[in-house]
């Protein structure tokens, strides 16, 4: 394979880590002989996404799988399941599977989804790998490509490098700003800027009972035939009920949309509202009972600073940081919450103290600061929330740190300390 460049990720013969490499037998493969296990050949250039398009049963996640084993025990110093690679050092590795709901939680599968989305664009950046399978099949197809086109191009704006698989072919009818309008249908070069679509390979065979053979290897292209049917036979479905699911198939492909029953001006109406109120209060807690005083504090700071109210990057109590903002610059806002109400009884919370801090080293410092509030509760619970902001440089963050302090004192936030207000000359 070619390699231009350092920041090139690529992988000559990769195998699922679970089976014989050509060439050896190995006990763990439950038997499988080497000769029995497909390999593949993938390049992925930084910053760009491989948009990865497959038949069911073809090995779309298990070559995310292969990929993404690779590249973690590369960085960390081991062999790899590749008969050559070269892999850049990443500060970030995302791998984001199928999902389940989450009862105990009080989440459906689909908000699990959202939850996981939202914690990937958060934390990874141009310098994370990640690897995202088939998103949005916890909702309507319609409305799972919708929002998975718009997170492709969201992650396709930050610079991540990955794989993006999905089995939801409405996203090339959509007008996406990283994809190419007229993508071809055969395999060749299907390259939208930073995103590239490749597909896993099938071939026609008259030896198969359903006159198609998958080939588990990695090409160029767009699949648009899930070929669900023919993977529903396979594992015993009755022949009757594949007759009438085609049937119903083929009457819906030619059922015109003005067709499908309307939605009444009022049921309108509410769903317009239900998506305007949702999009206001996203990555918001909307619970009545919590006073948004963080983000009241952001939004002041925000006006202060300079710097737009997004540049924060909110952690809700628990999260961790990404490592990416280890051995840089950062300024953050804490939040103390504590139980209001008599005898703490109540599920109501209310601001304690924010504290505005700043440190080169923001993990450590976070953890710190949760250990030091977990040391002093006293009964009732409590949580500890945050928004940083990365700064270019040490000085910066100080003068940041300065003006934030100014900044909310004179709104009466209640600070936990403002000694470092006083603070005015900085080096340029």
């Amino acid at each position: 394979l070619e390699v231009e460049g350092a920041h090139v990720l690529s992988l000559e013969g990769v195998a699922p880590f679970w089976m014989a490499m050509p060439g050896s037998f190995s006990r763990l493969s439950r038997g499988i002989h080497a000769g029995e296990t497909v390999v593949n050949d993938i390049v992925l250039r930084s910053g760009n996404l491989a948009l990865l398009t497959a038949p069911n049963m073809s090995g779309k996640s298990t070559l995310m799988r292969s990929v993404m084993m690779s590249a973690i025990l590369a960085n960390c110093g081991f062999c790899i399941p590749a008969r050559a690679g070269h892999v850049p050092w990443y500060d970030a590795f995302f791998v984001r599977g199928a999902a389940h709901d989450a009862p105990s939680e009080g989440k459906s599968a689909w908000a699990v989804e959202c939850e996981d989305m939202r914690c990937l664009l958060r934390d990874c950046g141009a310098k994370s790998l990640v690897a995202v399978d088939e998103l949005g099949r916890g909702t309507s197809s319609r409305d799972g490509a919708a929002l998975a086109a718009a997170i492709l191009e969201d992650m396709c704006a930050k610079g991540m490098s990955g794989i993006f698989a999905t089995h939801l072919f409405e996203m090339f009818e959509l007008p996406l700003s990283c994809l190419p309008h007229d993508a071809p249908e055969e395999p060749g070069p299907v390259d939208g800027g930073r995103v590239v679509c490749m597909r896993m390979g099938v071939q026609g065979s008259d030896s198969n009972p359903h006159g198609v053979e998958w080939t588990y290897k990695v090409e160029p292209g767009i699949c648009r035939d899930s070929l669900a049917m023919v993977t529903a036979s396979r594992y015993g479905i009755p022949e009757v009920i594949l007759d009438r699911a085609q049937a119903l198939l083929s009457t819906g492909a030619t059922e015109s949309q003005s067709t499908r029953p309307a939605w009444s001006s009022r049921t309108q109406e509410i769903a317009a509202r239900a998506r305007v109120n949702a999009y206001a209060n996203a990555n918001v807690n909307t619970d009545t009972a919590l006073a948004k005083t963080l983000e009241r504090a952001i939004e002041v700071g925000s006006c202060e600073v300079g710097e737009a109210s997004e540049s924060f990057v909110l952690l809700e109590d628990q999260y961790r940081p990404p490592v990416s903002v280890d051995s840089v610059s950062v300024v953050y806002i804490l939040e103390l919450r504590s139980k209001a109400g008599a005898g703490k009884q109540s599920d109501a919370y209310q601001t304690e103290w924010l504290y505005v801090g700043e440190t080169d080293s923001f993990r450590q410092r976070l953890e710190q600061h949760r250990k030091a509030v977990k040391r002093s509760q006293e009964g009732g619970a409590q949580i500890l929330r945050c928004a940083y902001l990365v700064s270019p440089n040490k000085s910066r963050a100080r003068e940041t740190e300065s003006t934030l302090i100014r900044a909310l004192a004179r709104e009466r936030f209640p600070l936990r300390s403002s000694a470092d207000g006083a603070h005015y000359r900085f080096a340029r």
